[in-house]
């Protein structure tokens, strides 16, 4: 309650400038973009897995078969994981999803983009706020803060310049490729 209070009082007073603005903006386009990147190749991953190669657990659960991409880490064949990795390029490729370097993944690269539009976000809400710098937050304490800060912000965001980020993103992405048309509108971009 007290939290509440405090954050209407300071709503009151509270101007951001345009680029504090566009620095919220940016984190929400860079959200949506990941968390479309990671459900395209989460998935086609995952058939990869369960249809192409069979990867065991080597430290977990050892001999288990792996089924999803994030456990990926716990096999040790390097040769199955190179045939696994040049596997999920190839369907990357198919799809037209764009990275910067082929060695990058898709959904690592948007994690990255999106992780230092935060990290510009939270240094920026340090400044205006005159209080230490907030990007060498972690864990629990920089989710809040970034909570916090997009909650002052987002009354500020224009939905139309928001929108068209967002598409700018995308495409850069390789989300506008033919490919994953239907499954991006399906992914409500």
């Amino acid at each position: 309650m007290m939290e509440q209070k405090t954050m209407s009082k300071a709503m009151k007073h509270f101007q951001p400038d345009q680029t504090l603005i566009d620095a919220a903006q940016e984190v929400l386009a860079r959200q949506v973009v990941w968390e479309a990147v990671k459900q395209i190749t989460d998935e086609y991953e995952s058939e990869i897995l369960l249809n192409d190669i069979v990867l065991l657990d080597s430290l977990d659960n050892p001999g288990e078969r792996i089924t999803h991409p994030d456990q990926v880490y716990l096999c040790d064949d390097s040769v199955l994981f190179h045939q696994y990795d040049m596997l999920c390029r190839a369907q990357r490729n198919r799809l037209g999803l764009k990275v910067a370097n082929p060695e990058f993944h898709p959904a690592l690269a948007a994690d990255h983009a999106l992780r230092k539009a935060q990290t510009t976000l939270l240094s920026q809400m340090s400044g205006l706020l005159g209080i230490g710098d907030l990007s060498g937050l972690i864990g629990r304490q920089r989710q809040r803060a970034l909570e916090l800060a997009l909650e002052l912000l987002v009354p500020y965001i224009n939905k139309q310049v928001s929108e068209a980020r967002m598409q700018t993103l995308a495409c850069e992405a390789g989300l506008d490729s033919p490919a994953l048309r239907d499954k991006v509108k399906q992914l409500t971009l």
